[in-house]
């Protein structure tokens, strides 16, 4: 099954991949925090005040907190136009390095066009793989 991007169901599903790579990785050392605000979203997937909608994660070791809100108190932030963005959610890497260089490429062109800002140190390791999990249900 596939969900529109920054749906509900998709939330939900991008919450069970970051808690299947969290119990995966089983070190309980691990700690990481990730937001990701997008901007400009359809009226019908919004839900935060100026037509924005974000999801944040904690991980700590096996342990995931999932929120749908706005956080600045993360090690990695990113802040998307949600049409400019459409086009990576949807662009399965493969697990492929010269594929995984092209999605960083596109995400440099929208960074430098405004689209996007990238705030801290990325997704390590296992999660970074979270990207092609979710854009395998995604519409």
């Amino acid at each position: 099954m596939k969900y529109e991007f920054g749906s509900r169901e998709w939330f939900a599903a991008l919450q069970a991949i970051l808690c299947e790579k969290a119990r995966a990785l089983a070190d309980p050392a691990f700690s990481y925090s990730v937001c990701e605000v997008m901007t400009g979203v359809p009226a019908h997937l919004a839900f935060l005040p100026g037509g924005k909608a974000a999801w944040c994660a904690t991980i700590r070791g096996s342990d995931v907190t999932f929120e749908l809100e706005e956080r600045d108190d993360v090690n990695f932030k990113a802040v998307m136009d949600y049409a400019g963005v459409l086009p990576l959610t949807r662009f399965d890497t493969q697990g492929r390095a010269d594929l995984n260089a092209e999605l960083w490429a596109m995400s440099a062109a929208l960074v430098a066009s405004g689209k996007m800002k990238l705030i801290g140190d990325g997704p390590p390791g296992p999660f970074a793989a979270a990207h092609d999990a979710i854009v395998k249900l995604t519409a």
